[in-house]
């Protein structure tokens, strides 16, 4: 809890898992375990909550992120140590993948892991800058070309490598915090705040979506290619009538 003061919608769902994982830890253990009263019980220890919290951490992180175990290991013990502002291609992450499994990764797959680390921001997609037909992921932080100018009423133009749309876009976003945008902030913050509209209404039943983006002041494109994330993660859900709401 102490990495989590306020849970968010997702965590909330993955508590009974976390429950289970000490329940069969202590179970595990059981001729070792204080009884109930009754005898029909066992007592969880200490030791199973921490076991239990363990073996539930080692896939927690990518639970959070919407990406599976295995793409995040790969990430962290392969890509993330080798990354730098010179970023990797297509061909590079399929070596990195052989070196790290020792067997060849298909064209779907090695597209599919591509995009997952765009789409959850632990990377952002960029052109060459020798040759603009070839793509390169980039730190998040570093990497990517960021211009930033006035248009002619004054706000902010922001060019930067969009993981969402796979390339270079411009967008006015004049509500959104400059110059950095981080992703998984706002991915947990679109789900936060339909929770809370519907906390406000004492109702399970969906948000429509015009009011959702206004009370969160966001520019309709990139409030769009957010829920499109979230939705495809199957955390929120879109009605046919434009209404949202949290997959429970």
């Amino acid at each position: 809890m102490k990495e989590h003061p306020t849970l968010a919608p997702r965590l909330q769902r993955d508590l009974p898992r976390l429950i289970a994982l000490i329940k069969a830890y202590a179970l595990l253990n059981c001729f070792t375990r204080e009884r109930t009263k009754d005898g029909q019980g066992i007592w969880a220890s200490q030791r199973d909550v921490e076991e239990g919290y363990r073996l539930y951490s080692s896939i927690g992180e990518s639970n959070e992120l919407g990406i599976p175990p295995q793409i995040h290991k790969l990430w962290m013990e392969a890509i993330k140590p080798v990354l730098t502002d010179e970023g990797l291609t297509r061909k590079d992450l399929a070596r990195l993948y052989f070196e790290y499994y020792t067997t060849r990764v298909g064209r779907k797959q090695l597209a599919q892991t591509w995009e997952l680390l765009c789409e959850v921001g632990l990377v952002m997609e960029q052109p060459d800058p020798n040759d603009r037909r070839i793509m390169r992921i980039y730190p998040p932080e570093g990497g990517g070309e960021k211009i930033i100018q006035g248009d002619s009423a004054g706000e902010d133009l922001y060019k930067t490598s969009s993981p969402l749309s796979g390339g270079i876009y411009s967008d006015p976003i004049p509500n959104l915090p400059k110059p950095e945008l981080s992703l998984q902030e706002d991915l947990e913050k679109l789900i936060e705040n339909v929770t809370s509209l519907q906390r406000r209404n004492r109702s399970n039943d969906p948000i429509p979506k015009e009011e959702v983006k206004q009370d969160l002041g966001w520019e309709e494109d990139y409030f769009n290619r957010i829920l499109k994330i979230i939705v495809r993660e199957k955390r929120l859900y879109e009605t046919p009538d434009g209404r949202i709401g949290v997959s429970w």
